[in-house]
């Protein structure tokens, strides 16, 4: 919350329905690796995937790292958390005749986000954040600009307005 960061909301969430709920009455002092196993195994049998579990690990990771970094200290110890090997490989890219299709079903106030995220691997958060102001198509190479409070690695970024991005 301090450092301004976007992940609040799912930090709370992931806390309010799977840490607590499963940790809440355990004590920093009796937590160890015995617990991290006994939680991963938990939330594995609730068929939670690996990059979930993952996250909230990483939480029980952050949240023992600032205790310990308190003065005084909050935690004396510090347990190593491991995580889980994760295989979430994107598949089922979008092909140009499904592209078209698409294209064509759509209502008309989405067919420009369509194209900007076919055409430049936007992310949709980034797509719908844009304002008139972002773009420039009076320069001799057209182009949107993604701000970089919108952008995930918080930089800016200019891309190329081309194909039927023009349109």
């Amino acid at each position: 919350r301090e450092n301004g960061k976007r992940s609040i909301e799912d930090v709370e969430c992931r806390l309010k329905l799977h840490l607590r709920p499963k940790l809440g009455k355990l004590r920093a002092a009796d937590f160890g690796t015995s617990e991290i196993r006994r939680y991963v195994s938990g939330r594995k049998h609730e068929k939670a995937e690996p990059a979930t579990i993952n996250r909230e690990l990483s939480i029980l990771k952050r949240a023992f790292s600032l205790g310990s970094r308190h003065d005084p200290p909050l935690v004396l110890h510090n347990p190593p958390v491991s995580k889980l090997e994760e295989n979430n490989v994107r598949t089922g890219f979008l092909e140009k005749s499904d592209y078209e299709r698409l294209l064509s079903e759509l209502p008309s106030y989405l067919k420009l986000a369509l194209v900007l995220a076919y055409h430049t691997g936007c992310r949709l958060g980034e797509v719908m954040s844009l304002q008139w102001a972002d773009v420039n198509l009076t320069a001799e190479q057209p182009t949107f600009l993604i701000q970089a409070d919108n952008a995930k690695n918080k930089h800016h970024r200019s891309l190329p307005i081309y194909g039927d991005m023009q349109d």
